[in-house]
């Protein structure tokens, strides 16, 4: 993915009814005034997971101190918000590529760790651009 893209999904919503995702917007915007920028480490774990169409989706481990504690929030406020989410096993990770059905995952190496500073919760639905709200204190580039 483009480097503006990289993103780290705290939830996924399989259904979202009508009025929620402005009601969860409010809340996302008072939780990120709240809210310091987080310190986390991508890698060095790389892994791949079943993606549409049997392509495969190349990704890198992220470690984050307070990263649970803030999924947990926003899984609270989606579930009150009446969302419906999917129940896919959850693994903090950093997408980096869409790769085809033939990859070869044996060939995964670990890659270099790198620091990085979360500074954005983003609401993303469907194919739209997403909503941004810069956490406190974070620079708004």
């Amino acid at each position: 993915e483009p480097a503006e893209e990289l993103h780290i999904t705290l939830a996924f919503c399989d259904a979202i009814p009508d009025g929620a995702a402005s009601q969860v917007a409010v809340w996302l915007s008072q939780l990120a005034d709240q809210l310091q920028p987080l310190r986390a480490v991508v890698g060095p774990e790389l892994g791949t997971f079943a993606g549409e169409d049997g392509e495969r989706i190349l990704w890198a481990a992220v470690q984050c101190e307070g990263l649970d504690a803030l999924r947990a929030a926003v899984v609270e406020a989606l579930t009150a918000a009446g969302c419906t989410l999917s129940q896919l096993d959850y693994v903090p990770h950093v997408t980096l590529a869409y790769l085809g059905a033939d990859f070869a995952a044996d060939l995964l190496a670990e890659v270099p760790q790198i620091a990085v500073q979360l500074g954005t919760l983003s609401l993303a639905i469907g194919e739209g651009d997403p909503m941004n709200f810069p956490l406190a204190s974070a620079p708004t580039t």
